[in-house]
């Protein structure tokens, strides 16, 4: 009785963790999710997500889909060799911080000249400016000249900003790589859709799916 009743169709929504990341290794077509329920005559129902190739491109493509638990336990795979101990992180850190000593000397005097570099291109500014005062130089010139050296000047400054960004952070991404590695299975196996997805991006790209296999 109210299947037949009229009314305006609701558009239903399904959110997955993995749509839009992966494409059919056969015909390239962008790999999509579908969302079954299964009714039992007992009045029991079972839920099943399968992903499959949109089949959207001009070429045939014989992509069969793959059950939404099948894909995981491949990505599962994959972090279950990533995985390390913490007596391996706290090793691992310690040798990347002697490392970082080691390099933080050769990174001390590439600054040192970027700074030297510096100085003497400011310096050089300031002459061009006080030649074009003394009218020594025409604006022509002054113009050309000025152009070149605050490109210079540029130049320096953004190697010295990318030199102390690494300095900055290097440590701090060091350490979440590892971090992510021990608990990244632990986190895909009891996160959210959210948390599947981004771990997913973080250990692969240009992901494609042929025969089943990620």
């Amino acid at each position: 009785e109210i299947l037949g009743k009229r009314g305006k169709p609701r558009q239903r929504t399904h959110a997955f963790a993995f749509t839009g990341m992966i494409r059919c290794g056969e015909c390239g077509g962008m790999i999509t999710a579908d969302e079954k329920i299964k009714f039992q005559q007992n009045g029991n129902f079972h839920h099943y997500v399968y992903y499959r190739c949109t089949k959207r491109m001009k070429q045939p493509c014989h992509q069969q889909p793959i059950k939404l638990e099948d894909l995981e336990i491949q990505i599962n795979d994959v972090l279950g060799k990533m995985v390390i101990t913490d007596r391996f992180k706290t090793w691992g850190l310690k040798m990347l911080r002697k490392d970082n000593d080691k390099e933080m000397v050769g990174q001390g005097k590439t600054q040192k000249d970027n700074h030297d570099a510096c100085n003497q291109n400011k310096q050089m500014i300031d002459n061009l400016l006080d030649m074009r005062l003394r009218e020594l130089i025409d604006d022509e010139t002054f113009n050309e000249k000025k152009t070149k050296l605050f490109a210079e000047q540029k130049e320096i400054k953004k190697k010295m900003g990318q030199l102390e960004e690494r300095v900055k952070n290097w440590f701090e991404i060091a350490e979440k790589a590892f971090i992510f590695s021990k608990y990244a299975q632990l986190r895909f196996n009891n996160g959210d859709l959210q948390t599947k997805k981004i771990i997913l991006q973080t250990i692969g790209s240009n992901l494609v799916l042929k025969d089943k296999i990620l």
